[in-house]
C-alpha cells in the first residue's frame, strides 16, 4: 500500500470516519462547550488543536485529557496569541527547546509551524525524527 492508501485506510476504519479536528480554545466559555459536547458524547477526534492566550492548570488539565482520552495534541505554533507565546518566531529568535521543547514536554504530537526546519532540526535533536 502507498503512504496515502494506508491513511485512507485507517480513517475509514475510524468509528466515526471523520477528519474533522476540534479547535479548542479551553480558556473560553465556547471551546470548553464544544470539548464537553465530544466528551459527553463519547467521541473521540483523531486530534483536537488546543489553543491558550496563557498556560492556566485548565489548559494543562484539558491537554491531559486530550492524551488520556486517546485524540493526539495539535498545537498551532504560528502566533503567540494561540499558545501562549510559545510560537515560531519565539523559537526562531531564541531557544528552538524553549518553545518545541515546552510544546513536545506538554504533550504535543502535531505542531503547525511556518519554520519546518527549526522544528525538524530541533526534534532530530531529541530523538524525535528520523
Amino acid at each position: 500500500k502507498s503512504p496515502v492508501e494506508d491513511v485512507a485506510a485507517k480513517f475509514s476504519s475510524y468509528e466515526h470516519n471523520m477528519m474533522y479536528m476540534p479547535i479548542i480554545d479551553i480558556l473560553k466559555p465556547k471551546g470548553q462547550a464544544l470539548f464537553a459536547e465530544y466528551r459527553d458524547k463519547g467521541i473521540t477526534p483523531l486530534a483536537y488543536e488546543v489553543c491558550w492566550s496563557e498556560y492556566t492548570p485548565e489548559v494543562e488539565a484539558c491537554m491531559r485529557e486530550v492524551i488520556s482520552g486517546g485524540s493526539k495534541l495539535w498545537v498551532n505554533s504560528l502566533w503567540p496569541t494561540l499558545n501562549g507565546g510559545l510560537c515560531d518566531d519565539a523559537a526562531f529568535e531564541g531557544d528552538p527547546a524553549e518553545v518545541y521543547g515546552k510544546l513536545v514536554d506538554m504533550g504535543a504530537t502535531m505542531i503547525q509551524t511556518d519554520r519546518p526546519e527549526l522544528l525538524i532540526s530541533y526534534l532530530r535533536s531529541r530523538g524525535l525524527h528520523d
